[in-house]
């Protein structure tokens, strides 16, 4: 009996200590997103050099789905255009991927991480600081019609994890990590109405 409780007290403690802070920057229940026609390319993945090959993997496998396979990844087919492609671009830039590309949608993914460390009194009496250490990371989404020249989709996560209490090894990359999943459910959430108000 008392290794069971011993177990879950375990089990409470590990759930309670990964607890993170998540926040989607818009409402995309009206977004057009629709993977059903067109050529699709994913463009090179910004981010951290320690987790960027696993981003970009874990996003072509992800995009290939929620595709049927239809999305094809920039580092794969041979294209000569800039590795990076800013975040909001104009019509006059979408016109040039196009151009350079042949491609009907571009799907455009940056990830941003970070730490802050915040040394707070801990004792006023003895004036002894602790450390108090959190990561943060910022994923951005954005998919265009390069036909068209408009966004047909944009979505952005933040997360946040105290390092202090978390028992992951890689903080920084478990909360990125999570913000990019966020996203993906997100994509996979409008592909889901969309196939409601089509079968209305």
């Amino acid at each position: 009996m008392i290794k069971k409780i011993a177990l879950l007290l375990s089990i409470c403690a590990l759930s309670s200590c990964n607890v993170a802070e998540y926040k989607l920057g818009r409402d995309t229940r009206f977004e057009q997103l629709n993977f059903s026609n067109g050529k699709w390319l994913l463009g090179f993945v910004e981010g951290p050099a320690l987790i960027k090959s696993d981003i970009t993997e874990k996003a072509k496998n992800d995009l290939s789905g929620l595709s049927n396979g239809r999305i094809d990844y920039l580092g794969d087919v041979r294209l000569l255009i800039s590795e990076k492609t800013p975040m909001n671009p104009t019509k006059i830039q979408m016109k040039a991927l196009r151009d350079g590309t042949g491609y009907d949608y571009f799907i455009n993914l940056h990830c941003v991480s970070s730490r802050w460390v915040n040394e707070r009194d801990f004792t006023t009496q003895y004036g002894n600081y602790i450390a108090m250490n959190t990561a943060f990371a910022h994923v951005i989404c954005e998919v265009y019609d390069l036909k068209n020249q408009k966004i047909i989709y944009q979505q952005s996560c933040s997360g946040r994890l105290s390092e202090d209490e978390s028992l992951t090894l890689k903080p920084s990359s478990t909360v990125l990590l999570s913000a990019y999943r966020k996203i993906i459910k997100d994509m996979e959430n409008v592909l889901k109405r969309r196939r409601k108000s089509q079968a209305i």
